[in-house]
């Protein structure tokens, strides 16, 4: 059974990534509304309007949660800024303790050669897992033997079938979902469970003699 520490690496306080970001994406929604500015002003005169429901005209409201594209520049500004690159990460892990990497939103093509260049082209004691089924699924047609994980909410059937439709190894649930009955659902499907994100000792010792294969923890839990 393998605990994921989160806090084993030494980074940036919460606070800070949050500043540091804040402050990259205000740079670039600033060149992006001069971008539109000067593109508006090289098509003066046009006459532009966005249709919605009902025909009516609208204008889209700022999404604070959407994913940002970022370039290298970029990039180079948050490493500046005190947020590591997931290849800075992975280095400074180094190959011997077992990483979930988790996907979110849709996903981006460059995460395959940083974690074949850390972890192989094998992803030894590494998984790969997401929310998102069709996350999962690209994975799968570009790398069909890295294992996956499904990260859910439950080990309903219906959850555990999804998973084995999607080729996955196993599970990644939230802890409070984990009984057992829903172990031995899993274990029925010929699937893993890992667990997340446990606070305390006593629940990663109860998850343990469930069978576990992995536990992410957080404060007092990473001390156990």
């Amino acid at each position: 059974m393998t605990r994921h520490r989160r806090q084993q690496l030494i980074l940036p306080s919460r606070q800070h990534l949050r500043r540091a970001v804040l402050a990259q994406l205000g740079k670039q929604r600033a060149r992006e509304r001069g971008d539109v500015a000067a593109g508006e002003q090289r098509r003066r005169g046009a006459h532009r309007q966005l249709i919605g429901p009902g025909d009516r005209k609208f204008e889209p409201e700022p999404f604070e949660g959407c994913a940002v594209v970022l370039g290298s520049s970029d990039l180079e500004s948050l490493g500046a800024s005190g947020i590591p690159t997931l290849a800075a990460v992975l280095a400074a892990a180094g190959p011997a303790p077992f990483i979930d990497v988790e996907l979110k939103g849709e996903p981006v093509p460059g995460v395959i050669p940083v974690l074949e260049a850390a972890r192989g082209t094998g992803l030894g004691r590494t998984v790969v897992s997401s929310f998102e089924p069709d996350t999962i699924a690209w994975i799968e047609a570009r790398r069909p033997a890295w294992p996956r994980w499904l990260n859910a909410m439950d080990l309903a059937a219906p959850t555990l079938r999804l998973a084995v439709e999607l080729g996955c190894r196993g599970l990644s649930v939230d802890w409070h979902a984990i009984d057992r009955a829903g172990m031995a659902r899993a274990a029925s499907a010929g699937l893993e469970v890992a667990a997340w994100t446990v606070r305390r000792r006593t629940t990663v010792a109860r998850l343990e003699r469930l069978g576990v294969v992995a536990i992410c923890v957080e404060a007092a839990a990473l001390d156990g």
